[in-house]
């Protein structure tokens, strides 16, 4: 990148700028599952499909985040069907256990960061998870 931050740094500063000093208007455990969820959920939809395994990447974990990414075969794609059944059991992992750590929304496809900043010939020109931290906090945020 031509600003002399990596991806990720990048990714950083942008979160440092949107979270600022804003705070969710939520209590308890449930709301704090409920919201990780509608992160989750609209990230995943705004997440842009070519071959379906970005899509199908994102995770949803408890404690630690989860490391897992979908592997093709080349020239494989996932349908819609096999991509929305990775996100319902990513979904349907998510414990209401508070001792269990905070959770953790991630996709660690090696591109994931490159499509979030339209890097890519397939693009989500607001991002798929910036736009949904903002959307968040205008819904919950104080």
């Amino acid at each position: 990148m031509a600003s002399g931050f990596t991806g990720i740094e990048k990714f950083q500063r942008d979160m440092e700028k949107i979270l600022g000093e804003k705070q969710l208007l939520i209590s308890g455990d449930a709301g704090m599952r409920a919201v990780a969820l509608d992160l989750y959920d609209g990230t995943t939809e705004d997440t842009p499909v070519e071959d379906g395994p970005l899509r199908a990447s994102w995770q949803i974990s408890r404690g630690a985040p989860d490391l897992g990414i979908v592997r093709l075969e080349k020239g494989k794609k996932l349908s819609m069907a096999e991509i929305e059944s990775a996100n319902s059991q990513a979904m349907s992992s998510l414990r209401p256990d508070p001792s269990m750590g905070p959770i953790h929304v991630t996709n660690n496809m090696p591109y994931a960061i490159d499509i979030e900043y339209g890097g890519s010939k397939v693009k989500a020109p607001q991002g798929m998870l910036r736009i949904n931290i903002r959307r968040i906090l205008a819904t919950y945020g104080a």
